[in-house]
């Protein structure tokens, strides 16, 4: 089961080019979103201005999650249902603790409702 998951998020993963360096400053129009100064205040900064080359080389290129570390997470979420500890619901968020901070780490995964 896992591995099929796995197999299926990959592939999904490694169409989107969104998810990949070549295609950051796509969307990033210099733009600041609205909410931003209503969050941050005076400590607001513009994070929609496109990224120098040298900021684009500093970034890792995307990379899918660990299959071990999906296994883990799927395994311990499904641990805590059958406690009651948490709700049934479509989104698992999944931190991958073993890759530096410097590296893309936190997955936000969904099933359809």
């Amino acid at each position: 089961h896992i591995d099929d998951l796995w197999e299926k998020l990959n592939s999904d993963f490694e169409s989107k080019r969104y998810f990949f360096n070549a295609a950051i400053n796509d969307e990033r129009d210099g733009v600041m979103s609205p909410f931003i100064p209503d969050l941050f205040g005076e400590n607001a900064t513009n994070n929609a201005r496109p990224l120098t080359p040298n900021q684009l080389a500093k970034i890792p290129e995307g990379e899918f999650l660990n299959k071990d570390i999906l296994r883990l997470a799927v395994s311990g979420r499904e641990r805590l249902l059958k406690a009651g500890k948490i709700k049934d619901h479509p989104l698992l968020a999944v931190v991958d603790f073993s890759k530096h901070s410097t590296f893309r780490r936190f997955y936000l995964l969904g099933r359809p409702c």
